[in-house]
């Protein structure tokens, strides 16, 4: 079972660029989606856990990009764990 972590599924639905503008000018946004997001797949989990016993679960995150880290660790930890 795989599913996206927040930052992957941000980036799905603004795109990179905008991903990192909103952190900046919109942080507040930024950690309302994130919520959301953690919100949705725990309720997807609730959902099917009970009805099914994965061998392994993968949270898809994207924290690279070429030869370098796609976004500055700290403060997108800090997005992350409001949102939790």
């Amino acid at each position: 079972m795989a599913f996206s972590g927040p930052l992957w599924q941000l980036r799905e639905w603004l795109g990179l660029e905008n991903l990192c503008i909103m952190m900046i000018q919109r942080p507040d946004f930024v950690s309302e989606m994130i919520a959301f997001w953690t919100q949705f797949a725990s309720t997807v989990l609730d959902r099917f856990l009970p009805h099914f016993c994965p061998d392994r679960v993968m949270i898809q995150e994207d924290m690279a990009y070429k030869q370098a880290c796609l976004e500055n660790r700290q403060p997108v930890f800090l997005l992350i764990v409001s949102g939790h």
